[in-house]
């Protein structure tokens, strides 16, 4: 078995057509059997398989192929997540997906937060066919990379850094 993660952006948002169709949101999967030479193109997950955060995160799609590999290519589970991800990290039983916690762009200078966080959510995979969200939650600051997240006796541990939004880091004078 295989976990794919991968985050893409609806069609809706540089289409207005298609807005009003689920294929507008939800992305597609294109397959072509080189055994069969059959193609194919269905939606990555099931309407009922995508979920919403408890935090708004983006209008990103986040969606976990499961693939069990000596069955080819072909999806045995999909999950997905209204969220975009940035930082990916695995332990032996839980799947992270981290992200800044979005600001909605038309947000006044003068009301934007004085600090970052990041949305972090955590997804099971101690069944090999299928991957469950579990839980979501955020810390203060952002997450650099993947090797800024460990998981110890089942928590997870999260080195972030904190700078003022919307500016630039002082550097001292020479």
């Amino acid at each position: 078995m295989a976990r794919l993660v991968i985050s893409s952006q609806p069609r809706a948002i540089i289409y207005a057509g298609t807005r009003h169709q689920a294929s507008g949101w939800v992305p597609v999967r294109r397959f072509h059997s080189l055994v069969t030479g059959r193609r194919y193109a269905v939606p990555i997950a099931r309407c009922r398989a995508i979920r919403r955060p408890a935090v708004f995160s983006g209008l990103g799609m986040l969606t976990i192929l499961t693939i069990d590999l000596e069955h080819g290519l072909y999806a045995t589970d999909a999950e997905a997540l209204m969220a975009d991800a940035r930082v990916v990290y695995g332990s032996q039983d839980s799947l992270y997906l981290a992200t800044q916690k979005w600001i909605d762009p038309r947000t006044p200078v003068e009301k934007m937060p004085q600090s970052q966080s990041t949305v972090i959510d955590k997804f099971d995979v101690t069944d090999p066919h299928h991957t469950t969200l579990v839980a979501s939650g955020a810390v203060p600051g952002y997450v650099l990379n993947q090797f800024s997240m460990s998981e110890y006796k089942g928590d997870l541990r999260v080195a972030t850094t904190s700078r003022r939004s919307g500016g630039t880091p002082r550097l001292p004078r020479p």
